[in-house]
């Protein structure tokens, strides 16, 4: 069984808008959480959406998925870790086997190549340690800063810059979840993948595409909506 949990319990506060950025209409008037879904749960590939709601949401109910049989709805918290988890939780529910996958794939993120995450799914199925993520390699010069200033050039051939979605096997990323939690870690907790590192794990790289924005400021509304008024691959 393949999973994906889509975080969307955020407000957006960084976009400045009135609406949590996940329900901003783009120029074809579908939201940024609709489009995002609908990678998904269109797909054959995958079994099961968990969508994770804050739990002051109104306008859930009127997306085009809020009744689909496919897509199913939890809350969330006011962390990721505190929304992932609660769509882990919804997973066991279903009597998920533990060796099922489990995607976690960012709201504000509409303009992942579903190639992109089957080549993921692949190299992770075949990987030794059954997790990882996509990302895309660090393209311009990165400065180490302090107080405004630089304090070092670092090696851009050793940073890449993670995307989503991240995967891993449910009981993997349910253990590594609790270990965080028992271990008072969870405030280093960005991603899944770091979780999956503060257990121990080494999640592997796929290369990803720059059009995988994570949507944060209205420059990015710019970009994704030229993205696709070109229906960029």
């Amino acid at each position: 069984m393949k999973y994906v949990v889509i975080p969307a319990a955020g407000i957006g506060t960084r976009m400045k808008s009135e609406l949590p950025k996940q329900y901003i209409k783009l120029k074809n008037q579908k939201t940024i959480l609709d489009i995002t879904i609908s990678i998904f749960a269109n797909s054959d590939f995958f079994d099961k959406v968990i969508v994770v709601l804050n739990k002051n949401d109104t306008y859930w109910k009127n997306s085009i998925y809020s009744n689909n049989p496919k897509v199913t709805t939890c809350i969330g918290g006011n962390t990721r870790f505190e929304s992932v988890r609660s769509g882990l939780t919804t997973i066991k529910q279903f009597n998920c086997e533990k060796n099922s996958w489990v995607f976690v794939h960012d709201a504000a993120r509409p303009a992942v190549s579903l190639v992109d995450v089957i080549n993921l799914y692949e190299n992770v199925k075949n990987s030794k340690c059954q997790c990882g993520i996509l990302a895309i390699p660090a393209f311009e010069t990165v400065k180490k800063v302090s107080g405004a200033k630089v304090v070092e050039t670092l090696d851009r051939n050793n940073i890449w810059l993670a995307q989503t979605p991240q995967l891993a096997r449910f009981n993997h990323l349910e253990q590594a979840f609790k270990y965080c939690e028992n271990n008072s870690l969870t405030a280093k907790i960005t991603d899944e993948a770091s979780a999956l590192e503060l257990f121990g794990d080494r999640p592997i790289i796929i290369e990803g595409s720059r059009k995988n924005i994570k949507i944060t400021t209205k420059e990015d509304l710019d970009f994704i909506d030229w993205v696709f008024a070109n229906k960029l691959d």
